[in-house]
């Protein structure tokens, strides 16, 4: 695919259309959030990485509601930031314990830490999926997928972000020359506003930035989501090191979000507002992108097959030098300990 190098700026007329943005993702890409929690002594000290938005909400209700200190869990600190994959090179850096994110910014972490030896993170689960969370938005102009085609036509998309990938899922369900689509890379906080500006015309997101783009632009509109072009989001479960080497402090974890997640389906609006509150977003703001998920503790052959999908890919496309250590990099047994019945998967596909 043809890409327009650099990613494109924000000038001060998107700076309000910026803040409707930033709603979901805080005031500053790290903010602290919140107080420390209360747990018995000894218990496992955590900071916690939460990416602004509702993907990681049974983080911060699993902290709010006190499950966490009920299985000895001490959130120390909690970060917050625009998207979980800066939440989740944070990790790497050692400065937080658990992060959420996608397939396509995991797998990439985690095979390049492997190429340079250094130390990683792990998936010990999964918490979220949200068939409808990404989508292509694009202008009234685009009325065919083969629209993105034309050379008056740029997409935008966040390089190294689940929308990489959603890219690729649209192009290969519709048939497309991938390298006659000129590809423009912009960060999660800069898409409505390159979109508003017509630096682009479509572009591959998440909610809330998708809705909001059609919000503010006048004639745009989603032309698919994700479900329809087979690709669906899932968030990870995401250990530092530090936590996954902790294989009682892992288990009482998963254990904690467990209980979160059943929580959290039965009392959804009280959920928001524990959010909101967190986060200092407006319920409205949220109640939108909080809709398009379910919460949920599990490990399913859906993830198996998405992650070895995404790695392939990614090798193929040379995102990433090769498949990661499976064995390494997926560590299911503190969720077949503490949730057995969460972990349904057929683990023979990750061999």
């Amino acid at each position: 695919m043809r890409r327009t190098s650099g990613p494109t700026h924000v000038l001060g007329a998107g700076i309000a259309i910026i803040a409707s943005i930033a709603l979901i993702a805080g005031c500053s890409p790290s903010a602290e959030t919140g107080s420390p929690s209360e747990a018995p002594a000894g218990s496992f000290d955590l900071t916690l990485g939460i990416d602004g938005g509702t993907g990681t909400a049974l983080y911060v209700v699993a902290w709010k509601n006190g499950y966490f200190a009920e299985e000895g869990i001490n959130v120390v600190a909690s970060r917050q930031f625009l998207s979980g994959n800066e939440a989740l090179q944070a990790q790497l850096a050692g400065e937080v314990d658990l992060s959420s994110v996608t397939d396509l910014p995991v797998i990439s972490a985690r095979a390049k830490a492997e190429e340079q030896g250094m130390g990683a993170v792990e998936i010990i689960g999964a918490m979220a999926v949200g068939p409808q969370v990404h989508a292509l938005t694009v202008s009234e102009s685009i009325e065919s997928p083969e629209d993105l085609e034309r050379d008056d036509v740029k997409v935008g998309v966040t390089l190294g972000s689940g929308g990489e990938y959603s890219m690729h899922a649209f192009v290969k369900n519709h048939d497309l020359d991938a390298d006659q689509i000129e590809v423009v890379n912009v960060g999660t906080d800069d898409m409505v506003a390159a979109f508003t500006r017509g630096d682009i015309q479509a572009f591959f997101s998440w909610a809330p930035i998708t809705q909001t783009a059609v919000q503010t632009v006048a004639g745009a509109y989603i032309f698919e989501y994700g479900d329809e072009y087979d690709w669906t989001s899932r968030n990870y479960i995401v250990a530092s090191e530090r936590l996954s080497q902790d294989e009682e402090a892992s288990e009482a974890v998963l254990r904690a979000l467990d209980t979160a997640a059943q929580w959290t389906e039965e009392n959804r609006d009280e959920a928001i507002q524990i959010l909101s509150d967190t986060l200092s977003v407006p319920v409205d703001a949220l109640e939108l992108p909080f809709s398009l998920f379910k919460y949920e503790v599990s490990f399913t052959d859906d993830h198996v097959s998405t992650l070895t999908n995404v790695a392939t890919w990614a090798v193929e496309t040379e995102k990433i030098p090769g498949v990661p250590t499976w064995s390494e990099f997926v560590n299911l047994a503190p969720m077949t300990a503490a949730v057995p019945e969460a972990m349904t998967a057929d683990l023979g596909g990750l061999e």
